[in-house]
């Protein structure tokens, strides 16, 4: 959803909510309960594909019609900093672009780098269908011509090397890819 919200043209295929500041008690688990059991005539989970898997995949039903079909259903993924490298953000990081808050530019472009190479390396056929998706939004993303808006005053800090957003280790792996 990030993609489009800056403007890319592809439709997304489910929406990631990074939970900015989590206390410790809330785990992606408890967030996706929380949220069923405060509006169930909009959220619901499903059993994930994965039989071994111990989450359960959160959507989103803008319909309270309980029988509306999947295709009137968004999926929602709950992200907690520190999984999959993302970083904790604060309020005053995060961009705000057609009235809805959506992460820095680097730090979407970096995790849509990281996704398509996660992707392409995990030999998984329901991964590997997403590879050619995932090169098309890094090269959107690349390409995109009001990227500058976005981008932090040249004399501030590297962003591509910025703490706040990327630890060391993040920064040296994106930098391979």
């Amino acid at each position: 959803m990030a993609c489009r919200l800056y403007g890319s043209p592809r439709l997304p295929n489910d929406v990631d909510v990074l939970i900015l500041q989590p206390n410790a008690a809330q785990t992606q688990e408890r967030i996706k309960a929380e949220l069923v059991a405060h509006r169930p005539d909009n959220f619901f989970l499903r059993a994930a594909k994965d039989s071994s898997a111990t989450y359960q995949i959160l959507y989103y039903r803008p319909s309270p019609d309980p029988s509306s079909t999947r295709k009137e259903t968004i999926k929602i993924d709950i992200l907690l900093p520190g999984v999959m490298n993302l970083p904790s953000l604060e309020p005053s990081n995060v961009v705000t672009h057609a009235g809805l808050p959506i992460v820095p530019y680097q730090v979407l472009l970096l995790h849509k780098l990281q996704a398509w190479d996660d992707h392409r390396l995990s030999g998984e056929e329901r991964y590997m269908k997403k590879v050619p998706i995932d090169a098309k939004d890094v090269l959107w993303l690349l390409t995109w011509s009001e990227v500058e808006a976005f981008m932090p005053p040249e004399d501030s800090v590297d962003m591509w090397s910025d703490r706040t957003f990327f630890s060391e280790a993040f920064e040296n792996a994106s930098r391979e890819r």
